[in-house]
């Protein structure tokens, strides 16, 4: 089987921009089986395929699925399943939903007890027909022992992680762990500052391009970002480095923090050494709509999928969500205690159970949940986008409103580009 590709990720550089549909088998391929159109291969399916015949047809970037999508409605030709990631291909399936009923269901799997096997059924507004097999939102991975070091515990608001990052920096430690090569872990922390400063409508209007990235408060939210890289807060090589170094200066003790989802906590060596945190509040910031970085992602079968094919569609995606729930991966909810009515006790769903209980906690004083830069914005405006983000955290680099009118022209011109 092909090698997992992940969008934006370390993994993926600036090719992958000629249309690539390609397709493999799994199981036992012939009348029963179920077309699944992906962005990417995904080694739990040949987990869950046994049994089910499955015909994996793989449109490797988000445009790509986009056309393949659009062409198939038009043709009536629709596959069974859609692998969705909470960004565009999502707002693709169900065009009048927004963030905010996306919340709801975000809502509802933060504080569920039990898994997102069982919430996958529960249909919100124009959410038919998808299957959710993973939540996260984005936060602070911090070091323990460092935290210790300083004497400090998790700031509760924005000026407390401020004075916490200067008392870093006087202790010889990197405030900041960050790799911003590949452009989207930067993204992350203009986002973040954004929804915690201007508000979850400034963001969700920037990616609506109604309202424009180098605004007085867009430029306010970068030149808070030069103010603290001037500062020497983060990491020197944050130009070079990717998410996997930043994790890992965190994780050694070189760096107190990291900006990441929750999904990062499997790539670390030993997570008890880190401790994972929603992003403080902004109390200088009153009237705003509060909002968190979050994503989504499950599967998607269309209405028109009917009869035995729908039965052999949801029978794989319950062969899916008991495949994931044996791959030990600690942020995501243990659905094996559900799938064989077990006791789940392994130190993993411990881990687990303590992050699903922030993620609750953040979200009850959230009014919105913004999916990730780089799942919202179009490719080419992220391919656009790259260089500068990769830049700006380094010494030397656009002062902040400089960077803001070099964002919006990027984001802009890349949106005129897309399919």
């Amino acid at each position: 089987m092909a090698k997992r590709l992940v969008f934006f990720r370390p993994a993926v550089t600036t090719v992958l921009f000629a249309t690539l549909i390609s397709a493999c088998s799994l199981g036992l391929k012939g009348a029963g089986s179920v077309v699944v159109a992906s962005q990417a291969s995904d080694p739990l399916l040949t987990i869950a395929a046994k049994g089910i015949g499955v015909e994996l047809q793989e449109a490797r970037h988000r445009e790509y699925w986009l056309q393949r999508y659009k062409a198939d409605l038009e043709a009536s030709s629709l596959a069974e399943l859609y692998t969705v990631d909470w960004g565009r291909e999502l707002f693709a399936i169900a065009p009048t939903a927004d963030d905010k009923t996306l919340a709801k269901l975000w809502k509802r799997t933060a504080a569920s007890k039990t898994s997102p096997q069982w919430l996958s059924t529960m249909e919100i507004g124009p959410l038919r027909g998808f299957y959710l097999t993973n939540a996260y939102i984005w936060g602070l991975f911090y070091n323990k022992e460092v935290l210790a070091s300083l004497g400090a515990d998790e700031p509760a608001t924005l000026a407390e992680f401020e004075t916490l990052l200067s008392k870093a920096k006087t202790a010889n430690f990197v405030p900041i762990a960050l790799g911003s090569a590949y452009g989207w872990p930067g993204a992350a922390w203009f986002t973040m500052l954004d929804l915690r400063i201007n508000g979850a409508d400034a963001v969700r209007e920037r990616y609506a391009l109604t309202r424009a990235w180098d605004d007085t408060a867009g430029k306010a939210v970068a030149n808070r970002l030069v103010s603290w890289r001037e500062a020497g807060f983060f990491s020197p090589a944050a130009s070079r480095n990717g998410m996997d170094e930043s994790l890992a200066e965190v994780e050694s003790g070189q760096a107190l923090c990291v900006l990441m989802g929750a999904f990062a906590l499997e790539r670390l060596g030993d997570p008890s050494k880190v401790r994972f945190a929603a992003f403080p509040p902004d109390t200088g910031s009153s009237g705003i709509a509060s909002g968190e970085i979050a994503g989504l992602s499950g599967f998607f079968k269309p209405a028109g999928i009917q009869g035995k094919k729908a039965e052999t569609a949801l029978a794989l995606v319950d062969a899916y969500l008991i495949a994931f729930a044996g791959t030990p991966d600690s942020y995501k909810v243990p659905l094996r205690a559900v799938a064989t009515g077990t006791k789940e006790s392994t130190a993993s769903s411990v881990r687990l159970n303590s992050i699903q209980g922030i993620q609750a906690t953040a979200l009850k004083r959230a009014t919105s949940v913004i999916s990730a830069f780089e799942r919202t914005v179009s490719a080419q405006a992220m391919q656009n986008t790259i260089p500068l983000w990769a830049a700006f955290f380094s010494a030397g680099g656009l002062s902040g409103d400089a960077f803001a009118t070099a964002l919006s022209t990027a984001v802009s011109a890349g949106e005129k580009k897309a399919p």
